[in-house]
């Protein structure tokens, strides 16, 4: 088949973006005119939201009104950027953090240079994940192709694409000028949630549109019935015909009297009657359960009812450490090790990846226990030798012991600023006793 002069534009278009590496590829100006199948109108439909079963549409701003959804995604976000994420190195005796790293600094302290810390720009990109699915971040290079920045990217300014021939991800980013930008899968981080074609994660929020919709249709129901008193919904009639005028003085006089008796029921005249439309106390009951949703929206976020204060059970000091371990478990390690394996997979060569470094979030940060707790663990982590005193003092943010005499993890600590094993301390005592015996 003969190949047309816009198959030949194609290829040589490929090949250049193939070859730009982290250049940018592309820039349009805002003027231009799409096909229907450009996907960046994705943006649009991320934009005005899915219409849920309840004929309101839902989206990532309209969903943070829902208290459930605002809940379980700062839950979520603060969780995630609270925990200390650092880059390691491993070594003959374990591993080690690797501070002398560039990369370290960029993640651990300054992703977005002089402008977020490192919880403020993983508490954002958290955020998105769990309100889009998806966490986009420009990579920054100097001119020696060292990370510098990881500037985050709003998901709608984001529209990922693959090419048909090469099976290559580009990234199609507009700017607020209105123009879009290529880059090349090297120059974005993208986190993304469960993806059903592993290029875009899924949206919770328009998993949930019929969830979050009836809470939010619930919502303003309930609202205007409220501002209404949710008393007289209906209307007044009359046995013969009224005159307009008369109508609205009638109309008038209804108002004022609701008024004058602060919403009590007002007191009919003049052969009137009142017709209810409205709800009854019960269907107002049924349209609250309704509107809260929250067992269904807790759930798909994984997050216990007791966080949200919905608990049929008050917690208590006794469950803490196991509620905090399965919440670890089951909630944020999913979202961890998205983290670290997308993270190492971009920032981090080849090279670098052989040499033994990664990163890891640190959960120790959640999962301290009490501190009589705390006491009879690391008891028992010295009586096994499996810990040194100085990672003792480490885990309680103390200072190491001076001349290194707390690193040693098959000695004993006499307290006294020396250590003995116990087989060296059984024969001391067992001297002593015999030069005493001597003495006698």
């Amino acid at each position: 088949m003969a190949r047309t002069a816009l198959d030949l534009l194609a290829d040589d278009e490929t090949r250049t973006k193939l070859a730009a590496g982290s250049r940018v590829l592309e820039q349009r100006s805002g003027s231009e005119t799409y096909s229907l199948s450009d996907p960046r109108l994705g943006n649009l439909l991320n934009v005005l939201g899915p219409v849920g079963n309840a004929g309101i549409p839902v989206n990532d701003k309209s969903s943070l009104r829902v208290a459930t959804v605002y809940a379980c995604t700062r839950i979520l976000a603060e969780s995630v950027a609270m925990l200390p994420l650092k880059l390691y190195r491993k070594t003959a005796d374990g591993r080690e953090e690797a501070s002398d790293h560039p990369l370290y600094r960029v993640v651990h302290r300054e992703p977005d240079y002089k402008r977020q810390t490192s919880f403020e720009w993983r508490e954002m990109l958290q955020g998105h994940l769990c309100l889009r699915g998806n966490a986009y971040a420009r990579i920054g290079r100097n001119a020696f192709g060292d990370v510098v920045s990881l500037r985050p990217l709003h998901p709608d300014q984001v529209m990922p694409w693959e090419h048909e021939r090469s099976g290559e991800l580009f990234y199609r980013v507009s700017t607020k000028a209105g123009e879009s930008q290529e880059f090349t899968a090297n120059d974005i981080l993208h986190v993304r949630g469960l993806s059903s074609d592993g290029i875009t994660g899924l949206s919770p929020v328009k998993m949930l549109c019929d969830s979050i919709g009836q809470s939010l249709a619930a919502r303003a129901h309930m609202g205007s019935s409220f501002k209404n008193g949710n008393r007289f919904p209906g209307y007044l009639s009359a046995a013969g015909q009224i005159k307009p005028g008369d109508a609205q003085l009638l109309a008038d006089a209804w108002d004022k009297a609701r008024t004058e008796r602060n919403n009590k029921p007002p007191v009919l005249w003049g052969g009137l009657d009142w017709h209810s439309v409205g709800m009854n106390h019960q269907e107002a009951q049924i349209i609250e359960g309704l509107g809260t949703d929250v067992k269904d929206i807790a759930s798909a976020y994984r997050i216990p009812m007791v966080m949200l204060a919905h608990g049929d059970k008050a917690a208590t000091y006794a469950s803490v450490e196991q509620f905090l371990i399965s919440f670890a478990n089951q909630t944020l390690q999913p979202w961890l090790e998205r983290w670290e394996q997308r993270l190492g997979m971009q920032l981090l060569t080849t090279k670098e990846k052989d040499a033994g470094y990664y990163f890891a979030f640190n959960l120790k940060a959640l999962l301290k226990g009490d501190a009589k707790s705390r006491a009879e663990f690391y008891k028992t982590m010295r009586e096994i030798r499996a810990i040194k005193v100085n990672e003792i003092r480490a885990g309680e943010e103390l200072d190491d012991l001076p001349d290194h005499i707390g690193d040693n993890v098959r000695e004993g600590f006499n307290g006294q600023g020396g250590g003995a094993d116990g087989d060296n301390q059984s024969t001391v005592t067992s001297n002593t006793t015999q030069d005493d015996e001597d003495d006698l």
